[in-house]
């Protein structure tokens, strides 16, 4: 899988809006667990909205990781950069309910359903 140095999401109007951090204004601590049997690279989305590499997860291990409410993350295959997700979203977001305590995410390999 190739490196995209920018993406882009749907808003909530149906814009498409790049993916980056708006601001630092609420503080969240967050636990990353890694439910795969693969390492997996940990990307913030810096205000500009290039990744910026933060850590790797070992399998079944967690990352404590402080951050912001409005500040987008990513986790990718270690070795293949396949992009994993948080709740099958490829973009994490933490949410304005985590304000005030450590919430564990489980990063999990991508949901495929197919059609015959």
């Amino acid at each position: 899988m190739a490196f995209e140095e920018f993406i882009y999401d749907v808003n909530e109007k149906g814009e498409n809006v790049l993916v980056k951090s708006i601001n630092s204004d609420t503080p969240v601590t967050v636990r990353f667990t890694n439910q795969t049997s693969r390492p997996v690279n940990v990307w913030w989305r810096n205000f500009e909205g290039r990744q910026v590499f933060y850590g790797r997860i070992e399998p079944g291990a967690s990352l404590d990781q402080g951050t912001f409410l409005t500040h987008p993350w990513q986790f990718t295959d270690a070795c293949t950069e396949q992009y994993y997700g948080i709740n099958n979203r490829r973009v994490f977001r933490p949410s304005p309910d985590l304000a005030d305590q450590t919430a564990n995410f489980n990063i999990t390999a991508p949901q495929c359903t197919c059609a015959w």
